[in-house]
């Protein structure tokens, strides 16, 4: 059951991300969405760019809700077809992974 706190936080959440919807996506959010398309986990992406994996979430919502993407899978698509990354941009970061590992 949702009480009202959990309520108004859903409601701010929603309003926030709406905003978001049509702006650009900053550099480390495309660097984020990369990193996400070349099959770097959450944890992997935070300790790769020293950061908290609650930042890592902070820009996946971000950058879906900027590009109105329901998932991560269709965000990525989204920013293929409109030139925000390209797949050389994901192979390379994919070959840098498999190099880590």
């Amino acid at each position: 059951m949702m009480n009202r706190t959990d309520s108004t936080n859903s409601t701010n959440r929603t309003s926030r991300t709406s905003r978001l919807i049509g702006k650009k996506l900053t550099s480390r959010e495309i660097l984020v969405l990369a990193l996400t398309a070349s099959g770097f986990s959450d944890r992997e992406i935070a300790e790769k760019l020293s950061v908290s994996v609650r930042t890592v979430n902070i820009h996946v919502e971000h950058f879906r809700a900027k590009l109105g993407a329901k998932s991560r899978e269709q965000t990525v698509v989204k920013a293929l077809k409109n030139g925000l990354l390209s797949f050389d941009d994901i192979e390379k970061l994919g070959i840098e992974k498999l190099g880590n590992a």
